[in-house]
């Protein structure tokens, strides 16, 4: 599978207790769909407004690198130049949304 991001990503485990380190993630990687899956989560649990910046996941989404907050949103937006999946609809006025 080619590599398609490269940012750490530090996680504690739930189920063991203990910090989980991925050195690079991959748009297909169980990294990635935890991310999405946890920010779907905060959503439907309305910890996570319908329109979000960075911050706000991070809030609500707590755990992940400082960085993957800040570089993921825009990475998988709808019409990014990388062609990487497309999680998220970026808004005019900066912040984005979950593509349902």
């Amino acid at each position: 599978m080619p590599l398609t991001g490269w940012w750490g990503v530090k996680r504690n485990d739930a189920r063991s207790g203990s910090e989980v380190v991925f050195d690079y993630v991959t748009c297909h990687s169980p990294a990635v769909s935890r991310f999405v899956e946890d920010i779907r989560r905060a959503r439907s649990q309305g910890v996570l407004p319908e329109r979000f910046r960075p911050a706000d996941v991070q809030k609500a989404c707590p755990g992940w690198a400082d960085a993957t907050y800040h570089v993921f949103l825009p990475k998988h937006r709808l019409g990014n130049p990388g062609r990487y999946t497309s999680y998220f609809r970026r808004h005019d006025d900066g912040r984005y949304s979950l593509i349902t």
